[in-house]
């Protein structure tokens, strides 16, 4: 197998992962600007970020990383998320304190955490449970 024959199948991952994170991004994006006027950037994270949580670990096993996943590897997933959420509100908090717009500090934040979100979900969904 030559080199390119194996950088395909990372690069397709890659590709759904970026499609599937476009989706949920605009999702919760939306949710987040629908209810940051009412009730606060924290909150407006926080709420938002659920939603994306209950997308990944429903969808993400199966159209992202294309391996069947039980209910453990599924937890694991959510699990994940929760870590990289906790990250996010703390990089919201921070971004709050500098003085960053509502409304621009989740772009910064989304994108800071969708590293973290793909690489630890590589990991997560090839443990063995």
């Amino acid at each position: 197998m030559n080199r390119l024959e194996k950088v395909i199948p990372r690069l397709t991952e890659l590709g759904r992962f970026f499609a599937a994170g476009i989706a949920n991004t605009l999702i919760t994006i939306g949710i987040y600007q629908l209810i940051v006027a009412n009730f606060g950037p924290l909150w407006a994270y926080a709420v938002a970020w659920l939603a994306g949580i209950i997308i990944v670990a429903t969808v993400y096993p199966t159209v992202v990383y294309r391996v069947t996943a039980g209910t453990a590897p599924r937890v694991m997933m959510a699990g994940l998320y929760m870590t990289v959420f906790v990250f996010g509100l703390l990089l919201t908090r921070w971004l709050d304190d500098l003085g960053l717009p509502p409304r621009v500090m989740i772009f910064v934040v989304a994108a800071t955490t969708s590293g973290l979100s793909y690489f630890g979900g590589r990991v997560v969904l090839r443990l063995r449970f």
